[in-house]
């Protein structure tokens, strides 16, 4: 099942926690023990359902995540793919939904893409121009355990119910993680770093030339015949991006603040990874496939982007 959720079920057998196919949350469990949020145990991968029985036992089932797509695919097909399912999978939130709809701008591509789908579907959502983080006991009491997350400090909170529109996983499912990039142009013997240099306008330079960031793209080009031996075919690399991104998790849900998350589909991220690696090379620069999307469904959403991603202003 796709979509944003956690199902804790208790029975006369134990406790199963459920969720849907790409888990939002990080798992950690140990005898009588399991958590989203205390790293105790051992950590639970999100390609595994966990259960405890009656004596606290741990059980784990494998489930299958998806791989990679043996296709090609050119940039306005990938668009038009990720536009029907994003389209259609927030028509049906949107039809169960009577909960207030909230929205924060930051100038980034992910959250203009979210901007155009709200216009697409003229859907009433209240536009939120600062930083909202409304106190209770709970939160209060968990303040340095939720700051081991840093995309816990990247989210508002309300008491009253309600969802948050939230880009969570936009960079990520769009191949536009420093990471994922930095495998994917190593394995096809492309020097991102030259690129970078070469296109100093480019959205991401400013971020990716960060010296993190600059690490992880230079030691990946370094090791690049480490990583072809490894990863022998585009196949098993693709479907080793696809492994890294399902464990990448972000903010979820907190309280009564819910997360509507439409790029949260790995689905997304198979169908960028069909995408020739000329297309994935403009995408690292510039973000195109995300940018392409944003277009086709309200182009003037893009006037809120920022010249380069993550950049303070002034």
């Amino acid at each position: 099942i796709r979509g944003n959720f956690c199902l804790v079920a208790i029975t006369e057998q134990g406790i199963r926690i459920g969720h849907n196919r790409d888990r939002s949350f990080p798992l950690w469990a140990e005898q009588g023990f399991a958590s989203n949020l205390i790293q105790r145990g051992e950590q639970i991968w999100a390609d595994t359902l966990l259960s405890l029985d009656q004596q606290g036992q741990i059980l784990k089932k494998r489930v299958e995540i998806p791989g990679s797509l043996p296709q090609t695919l050119t940039m306005d097909q990938a668009c038009d793919l990720i536009l029907e399912r994003v389209i259609g999978d927030a028509r049906s939130f949107l039809d169960h939904n009577h909960l207030p709809i909230r929205s924060f701008r930051s100038g980034g591509l992910d959250t203009a893409f979210l901007y155009a789908l709200t216009q697409y579907l003229n859907v009433s959502c209240e536009e939120v121009y600062d930083t909202v983080i409304e106190p209770m006991p709970w939160l209060d009491a968990n303040q340095v355990a939720l700051s081991q997350f840093w995309a816990y400090r990247q989210i508002h909170h309300w008491n009253l119910p309600g969802f948050i529109l939230t880009g969570s996983q936009g960079d990520e499912y769009f191949l536009r993680g420093p990471t994922a990039i930095a495998m994917i142009m190593a394995w096809h013997d492309v020097n991102f770093l030259n690129n970078l240099n070469q296109n100093p306008s480019a959205y991401h330079h400013w971020y990716f030339t960060k010296p993190a960031n600059l690490r992880i793209f230079m030691d990946a080009w370094q090791n690049r015949q480490q990583l072809k031996e490894q990863y022998p075919t585009w196949t098993k690399l693709a479907d080793q991006v696809i492994n890294i991104l399902i464990n990448d998790h972000q903010h979820w849900h907190l309280g009564q603040t819910l997360t509507w998350t439409p790029q949260k589909d790995l689905d997304i991220a198979r169908w960028a990874l069909c995408l020739d690696v000329d297309d994935l090379i403009q995408n690292s620069l510039h973000g195109t496939l995300v940018r392409r999307c944003t277009q086709m469904l309200c182009p003037d959403a893009l006037q809120s982007v920022s010249k380069f991603k993550n950049k303070p202003a002034g």
